[in-house]
This record gives structure tokens, C-alpha cells and sequence, in this order.
């Protein structure tokens, strides 16, 4: 078995504060047993166990820190009203020191990952027990030797997308911040208009090469590019 063990993250100053950006994370209130916020759920995957959760206080606001040790589930929150195309982006930041080197998004036997930030689309509202049902999804993760900007379809479904932001190369520890435009995105893959975006969460992955991996988010908003 694989083994990483997570060191301190980088000290570095976090970026400047996001201006006239609508927080998605909600890390004000949180849940004293998943230690993620109140509004959001977590989704076992079967023969997993579950990532650790908890929220740090960052001298930039707020920090969401995920811990993985040979585990995997999908945390998210709905998104009640809907986001809609607006010409708005989705920003956030995020870092690591953990690559998992063994990893291969492309391989079913090895599609680990420090870190995913997905987002669920679909012209009818979400349930818990049909989240990835009967819509699509943008999966924004963290890789290991894939190319930064290559995209392809899961091996679950061709209506979960793969989208790598970051490799290997950049776990070091630093943030490194994002701006997307998920619904251009959508288009960009799918080659079809977007339904709204109901649902948005991160999914830590480490069961198939039994790493530890930590990574921090912050940040994370929806507003003017």
C-alpha cells in the first residue's frame, strides 16, 4: 500500500479577499458530528469509509480542510435557488502537499484524488439518493500526470465530466486559485445548452491506492468574473 503522509501546508499569505462574490461553502454553521457546515450532506461510497472534515480558521476567512485515508464520499450542499446562467464565474482557492502518485484518472483501478470539486446539473431539483441522477455533472480535480485542461468522460458515465485544474506538479502546498465558467464549460463538453446547477460539493478519493491525503478550500463563491 501506498502511503503519503500529509505534512504542514504552505504559510503563504492567502490572496486578497474575493469582492462582490456570493459565498457557496457556508462555513459559518457547522455540524458538530461531520464537522462539515449544516447545510450539507454527505454521500458514502459503498465499501468506503469517510473522509475527515473540519473547518480551520484562516487569517482570509474561513478554510474547509479534508483529510483522506484510504477513503471516499461526496460531501455537497443543494443549491436552493438554482444557479442560473448569468455571465457569472465560480471562483475558489485550493491547495495540497499530497499528490497521489499512483493515481490514473483514466483507470478505474486508480482514479484517486486528493481532491474534486463537482457540480450537478439538472432540469429538476436534486434529491440525496439521486444526486448524480438524471442530470450531469462537471467533476474540477485535482490529478496526478494528467495534462492541466484535459477533460474526458468518467468511467461511471459519459454524463460525468472530468475536467483536470491541477496536477501533480502543483501540490506544493500553495494556493492556487480558480475562476470558471461552469456553464460555458458544460458546453464545452457536453455540446449542449445547461440546465440550471442544484447541487455543488468536493469528493476526497483515496480508496483505490490507500493514500492520505490533506487538502484546504476556500473561498469558494459565485459571482461577477
Amino acid at each position: 500500500m501506498l502511503l503519503v503522509t500529509p505534512g504542514p501546508l504552505s504559510s503563504q499569505e492567502p490572496p486578497p479577499t474575493l469582492e462582490s462574490c456570493k459565498p457557496l461553502l457556508g462555513l459559518h454553521r457547522l455540524d458538530p458530528v461531520s464537522g462539515l457546515p449544516a447545510s450539507w450532506r454527505i454521500r458514502e461510497v459503498r465499501g468506503a469509509g469517510s473522509p475527515e472534515f473540519e473547518v480551520l480558521t484562516g487569517e482570509d476567512g474561513p478554510v474547509l480542510r479534508v483529510t483522506s485515508r484510504d477513503d471516499a464520499a461526496f460531501a455537497y450542499r443543494l443549491i436552493d435557488p438554482p444557479l442560473s446562467e448569468e455571465g457569472d464565474v465560480l471562483r475558489w482557492r485550493w491547495r495540497t502537499r499530497t499528490p497521489i502518485l499512483g493515481a490514473d484518472l483514466r483507470d478505474k483501478s486508480k482514479d484517486d484524488s486528493p481532491l474534486r470539486l463537482f457540480l450537478v446539473f439538472s432540469t429538476k431539483p436534486v434529491s440525496e439518493g439521486r444526486l448524480l441522477r438524471g442530470g450531469q455533472a462537471l467533476f474540477y480535480s485535482w490529478g496526478n500526470l494528467e495534462p492541466v485542461g484535459s477533460r474526458f468522460a468518467s468511467h461511471l458515465s459519459d454524463q460525468l465530466a472530468v475536467w483536470v485544474l491541477r496536477n501533480a506538479a502543483e501540490a506544493d502546498g500553495e494556493w492556487r486559485e480558480e475562476a470558471r465558467d461552469p456553464f460555458g464549460d458544460y458546453r464545452a463538453f457536453f455540446d449542449a445548452e445547461p440546465p440550471p446547477i442544484r447541487a455543488i460539493g468536493v469528493i476526497p478519493d483515496t480508496d483505490q491506492t490507500g493514500v492520505e491525503t490533506v487538502t484546504e478550500v476556500m473561498g469558494l463563491c459565485w459571482g461577477a468574473p
